[in-house]
């Protein structure tokens, strides 16, 4: 085949596998700039999509270790509450046992003190025997203030718990 010269835009002098060659290449050249656009466009998404994953995985894990804390104080709290419910027991222990003991000396002073109105003039005459009992009268009477103090120190420690 013959090759038929032809005159372009430019008036310039061209043949025809000139201008399918020329074609060719614009073709590429547009293939390839869509190509660098599409890839371009794939590298962003990729890039976004790590980016959103990685801060997602960071604050899940800022989460896990957030809750990690709040488990170690909770164990730590039961492990004090544990603590002052054995003390708040032994309080309350140690109250009854006082509470006893109150009940105890509150007997015997009723008692010496039955004696003494039944014994009246035996005491007067023996000032020994008097002496004694009022030294008994007073001891008891000194351990239940004391027992009293301690129940109401135990009582307002009960109360603080």
């Amino acid at each position: 085949m013959s090759q038929l010269p032809y005159l372009t835009e430019n008036n310039l002098l061209h043949t025809e596998p000139e201008t399918r060659s020329r074609t060719r290449r614009k073709a590429s050249k547009i293939a390839l700039r869509r190509w660098i656009v599409w890839s371009f466009a794939i590298a962003l998404w990729a890039g976004i999509l790590y980016a959103s994953f990685s801060l997602a995985q960071s604050y899940v894990s800022s989460l896990q270790h957030q809750l990690s804390e709040i488990a170690t104080s909770a164990g730590e709290l039961e492990a004090t509450l544990g603590a002052i419910q054995n003390e708040l027991n032994e309080h309350r222990e140690n109250l009854a046992q006082l509470k006893e003991q109150f009940a105890v000396v509150q007997k015997e002073l009723a008692a010496v003190k039955e004696e003494l109105a039944l014994a009246g003039d035996t005491i007067h005459s023996s000032d020994e025997t008097r002496q004694a009992l009022s030294q008994r009268i007073t001891d008891l009477s000194t351990q239940l203030e004391h027992l009293r103090n301690s129940i109401a120190k135990l009582e307002e420690a009960a109360r603080v718990f």
